[in-house]
């Protein structure tokens, strides 16, 4: 009997209204979790800060020759930033291979910073703008949000050439010149 009043209470409208606003729920849900399943796909093609990159150092001989290329992926140590201190740091560490000296003579940025909306426009048409600027190393360096398909691209190229220490041999001549101390007294000094 208890259990033929408790159905009585229940009031079937109420329950078919429960149940429509959990269907309504759900599928809110499920288009909303769609959406984001679509983005993810595509979420390579957005553009995104750049942590690292990578720096190519070319080293050039006293003759113009390419002696040496040595590559590597550096972290930065703020997002988007090479720092004066990191390029200072990477310079020390890299100016001298065995018993050459070498200075920086040019620096590069290759910065692969185009739109994802412009994507298919820059790969389709044969007009590209330039990637490549010269950067200075004695100042921080701003890298431009990449698209994160392409944040490997994103490189430093850094030409060191080398400083000649050789110098030829000169003969060493001494020439003597007049200094007058006064008007009577006269020396003669070896010039340097």
């Amino acid at each position: 009997m208890t259990d033929l009043k408790h159905n009585e209470d229940i009031d079937f409208d109420d329950i078919d209204t429960i149940m429509e606003e959990e269907e309504n729920d759900m599928l809110t849900t499920k288009w909303l979790e769609e959406v984001e399943a679509y983005n993810m796909t595509y979420d390579s093609f957005y553009k995104d800060d750049v942590f690292s990159i990578k720096i190519c150092k070319i080293y050039v001989s006293a003759d113009k020759h390419i002696e040496r290329v040595s590559c590597e992926r550096v972290d930065l140590e703020q997002k988007n930033v090479i720092s004066d201190n990191e390029f200072a740091k990477l310079i020390s560490e890299s100016n001298h291979h065995g018993k050459k000296k070498y200075r920086v003579f040019r620096a590069y940025l290759y910065n692969m910073d185009t739109d994802p909306d412009d994507l298919v426009k820059f790969i389709k048409s044969g007009e590209y703008r330039p990637l490549v600027r010269e950067v200075s190393v004695n100042e921080s360096l701003y890298i431009k949000e990449t698209i994160s398909q392409f944040q490997k691209l994103n490189m430093i190229y850094i030409v060191f050439k080398e400083i000649n220490t050789t110098t030829p041999n000169k003969k060493a001549t001494r020439k003597a010149g007049r200094v007058t101390f006064g008007s009577k007294t006269r020396k003669i000094i070896p010039k340097m």
